[in-house]
C-alpha cells in the first residue's frame, strides 16, 4: 500500500463504529524500517496511535479495535512521512538517484516493501523514477538514504 493512501483517511473504531479522526501523517522507524505509528486529528487534538493498534489498513478506512486510543509520544529517532518524501536518495557510488515519490509498506506488518525515487524532468514529466526494494535501503540519514546501486525502472 502507499503510504499517501493513509494520509488523510478516516480512523474508525469497529468496535462501536465511532470514527475517531482522521490520520494527518505516518512515521516510521528508520532502524527496523517500518510503520511504529499513525497521528490522528481528533476534536481539535492531535494523537500518535502506535501501529499494533491498527486492525486494519483499509481500503477505505483504518479501523482500530476500540475508541478508547492509547496514544503514545513520537520518538525523536522516527521519520514523519512529511520529512521522509522528497528526501534525496544517494546510492553507494555516490550517485544522486532522485528524491523520495513514494513509499510502499505491507499494510498487515508496516514493513517498508520499497522506495519510488524520481530525478530529473520538469513539473513531473520525464526524467528518471527508479523503483528500489526494501533489502537495497542501507541507512536513513536526516538529509538522505542511502541504498545499494540501481538500475532504472522500464
Amino acid at each position: 500500500m502507499d503510504v499517501k493512501e493513509i494520509v488523510d483517511k478516516a480512523v474508525v473504531s469497529i468496535a462501536d463504529g465511532a470514527k475517531l479522526g482522521y490520520v494527518r501523517n505516518v512515521f516510521f522507524d528508520p532502524g527496523g524500517r517500518l510503520l511504529t505509528a499513525l497521528e490522528i486529528q481528533r476534536d481539535g487534538e492531535r494523537l500518535v496511535i502506535p501501529f499494533q493498534q491498527i486492525n486494519n489498513l483499509g481500503a477505505d478506512a483504518i479501523t482500530v479495535g476500540q475508541s478508547q486510543l492509547v496514544a503514545t509520544i513520537a520518538q525523536p529517532d522516527w521519520v514523519a512521512y512529511d520529512a521522509l518524501k522528497h528526501r534525496k536518495v544517494v546510492d553507494a557510488t555516490g550517485t544522486l538517484l532522485g528524491k523520495v515519490e513514494r513509499v510502499q509498506v505491507e499494510p498487515a506488518t508496516g514493513v517498508i516493501q520499497e522506495l519510488t525515487v524520481h530525478e530529473g524532468g520538469i513539473l513531473g514529466l520525464g526524467g528518471t523514477t527508479r523503483t528500489i526494494p526494501a533489502d537495497a535501503i542501507r541507512g536513513f540519514g536526516a538529509e538522505l538514504i542511502t541504498v545499494t546501486s540501481a538500475e532504472p525502472d522500464a
